[in-house]
């Protein structure tokens, strides 16, 4: 098939040159050179094209309502596919209105340019030729050296090409089914099937070309894409395989979780995109561009790419002039996405608009009405302890514990610090001697009762202060307890019995040996049938007979008693209601002090009677 191209006039162009191209301008949601996406082909995750393109010396960019076309370019041999007006190498370029072309939803050049129309139909021009209608209802194009490459919306695939300067030659390829891409390589046309296949055509212009499908690794392909010398082809998985024209076996991109690619036809570049917004290019062993990226685009000799913060990035390879395109250009493209890389240490959450993030991931969420990809790495934790003494002071008033995190190599170190505050020790000793005997304590010579102090040094290193006190027991105390009785009745203490009314006194010794106590008591005839005797002194300490051990009263021929113990504040100790009980000098578990107690008691006599006793007694340890 033959078209002959339908030109713009030249009076045409230098009018509209002459109204300028300085408007209001808004970018519409359209597609860019590198890409179509929606359809399950094209990219990966969260990549949407700009409105920007690349081509072999320059680029493209759809703008405005009325989605006009704007280039630049560089090269005076190629820079007639911008205008026909150029004839030298155009350097630091503001981009111009290519062909007074509108109503652009795509477009793709190397060095044959296409694009297509709202209406689906598709325009193919070069440097000797102006735009020219080729075919309707197109889908994708890709342009390169010589041809253009055209899918229409049927799956059916087609390629153009000028036989000479004034005329098109328009090819199908029969063969080719369900096309979903396509890419015009040095000598051959790539195209991708809605099965995720690969085939390629060889000799594509030749009466006798050949479609060969390409196996594994050309499986689950999502995009295709050629240079001067590689096909690229990404998988649904984010991996990407390259095939060399030089050999036959294609090899894995190292680097993962790739949502976008771009490259040129004539050049020699491949761009990466990650869904974490990094950049890399296969050149100097898969160099990293930059971080944050949003959109790739790889020239012939240039590459361009895009930020997240709406910065147009340019990178020449050679020396060429830069275009000219700032943040305040009217077509500039403009994201609304944002790139978060944090790291947490295992055991935390990362919490950003209410949503709460804890394992390593990649995460999209939309924050504030901005599309957010958080790249989250949590790494583990490592702890080590460190614990401390120190003596109480001034300067260590408290015990205290710290934690410190921080990260290094990809672990979480925390450092754990204890300072124990070791308080001053105060002891307190309580020694017993007899009166009469000198006692020997730490060098001193001790007669009478003492309290001194001593300051000594702990296994740390802190002062400790050890007061003791030494009781000297005096001579013995005399009590006198009178016990009433009735004539006849024998009465038993401390293992003797007493019968007739007397006067009577008994001996006993301390666990050091000191005469202590003289027991004086007197037997009276009284309220015959009954007997009560109340000691005034008992010993808990196992040792002696066993009936100083514990503290109760004897009596008998009663109905019921009480007997309450207290301590010389008034506390009560303790309560005996059974003849079989006593007091064993403990309180809450605890030995007391020796010293003088208080008893109460009450006796109810067998005619039901009350009678009331109360004293003193002492507690000897």
């Amino acid at each position: 098939m033959m078209v002959q191209p339908r030109k713009l006039s030249s009076s045409k162009m230098k009018k509209w040159f002459a109204k300028g191209f300085f408007l209001i301008i808004t970018i519409l949601n359209l597609r860019g050179q590198n890409t179509i996406v929606g359809d399950g082909f094209g990219a990966r995750s969260w990549y949407k094209p700009s409105n920007f393109s690349s081509w072999s010396y320059g680029g493209f960019a759809i703008c405005g309502k009325e989605q006009r076309l704007y280039g630049w370019g560089y090269n005076k041999n190629h820079s007639p596919l911008i205008s026909k007006e150029y004839t030298a190498d155009v350097i630091n370029q503001v981009p111009i209105q290519v062909f007074n072309l509108s109503g652009i939803k795509y477009h793709s050049g190397g060095y044959m340019t296409g694009v297509i129309k709202n209406n689906d139909s598709a325009y193919v021009w070069n440097r000797n030729s102006y735009p020219t209608a080729i075919l309707d209802n197109v889908f994708f194009i890709d342009a390169g050296i010589n041809e253009v490459a055209l899918v229409k919306k049927d799956g059916s695939l087609y390629a153009t090409y000028y036989e000479t300067a004034e005329r098109l030659r328009l090819k199908e390829f029969p063969e080719a089914k369900d096309v979903k891409r396509v890419s015009v390589g040095y000598a051959s046309i790539c195209y991708l099937n809605g099965d995720g296949k690969v085939f390629k055509i060889d000799n594509p212009m030749a009466t006798n070309y050949r479609i060969t499908q390409l196996g594994s690794p050309f499986e689950n392909v999502i995009d295709i894409k050629q240079n001067r010398n590689q096909l690229i082809a990404l998988r649904n998985d984010g991996s990407v395989y390259v095939l060399d024209n030089s050999g036959p076996f294609a090899y894995k991109v190292p680097i993962s979780n790739i949502i976008a690619t771009s490259t040129q036809y004539d050049g020699y570049d491949v761009l990466f995109l990650t869904e974490t917004g990094e950049c890399y290019s296969i050149l100097n062993n898969y160099e990293f561009v930059d971080k944050n990226v949003v959109e790739i685009l790889a020239g012939e000799h240039h590459i361009y790419y895009f930020t997240a913060d709406g910065e147009f990035h340019q990178l020449n390879r050679l020396s060429y002039g830069d275009v000219k395109i700032t943040k305040n250009w009217d077509c500039m493209y403009r994201p609304s996405i944002k790139f978060l890389n944090d790291t947490i240490c295992k055991g935390d959450s990362l919490s950003i608009s209410k949503l709460s993030f804890s394992k390593t991931g990649v995460y999209k969420f939309t924050s504030n009405d901005t599309f957010t990809i958080l790249n989250l790495h949590v790494f583990d934790t490592v702890g080590f302890w460190y614990n401390y003494s120190r003596c109480k002071s001034d300067y260590f008033p408290k015990s205290t514990f710290d934690t410190t995190t921080y990260m290094s190599n990809d672990i979480c170190y925390s450092l754990y610090k204890s300072i124990i505050v070791i308080e001053p020790v105060m002891r307190y000793d309580s020694l017993f001697s007899c009166k009469g005997f000198v006692f020997d304590h730490r060098g001193r010579k001790i007669v009478r009762d003492t309290f001194y102090s001593d300051t000594m040094r702990t296994n740390f290193g802190c002062d400790s202060i050890i007061s003791t006190y030494v009781k000297v027991f005096s001579p013995p105390i005399v009590t006198q307890n009178i016990v009433k009785k009735c004539i006849l009745d024998e009465y038993v203490f401390l293992d003797k019995k007493y019968s007739k009314p007397g006067n009577y006194k008994d001996t006993i010794k301390n666990r050091f040996g000191c005469d202590s106590v003289i027991f004086s008591f007197a037997l009276l005839d009284t309220a015959c049938g009954l007997r009560v005797f109340i000691p005034d002194a008992f010993t808990p300490n196992n040792s002696g007979p066993l009936i100083n051990n514990t503290f109760q009263p004897y009596i008998d021929n009663y109905f019921s008693f009480k007997m309450e113990i207290f301590n010389r504040w008034g506390e009560k100790l303790h309560e005996i209601t059974q003849s079989d009980e006593g007091w064993d000098g403990l309180f809450q578990g605890e030995p007391v002090q020796m010293g003088v107690y208080i008893y109460k008691l009450e006796v109810i006599s067998e005619t039901k009677k009350s009678y009331f006793f109360n004293g003193t007694f002492t507690l000897i340890r």
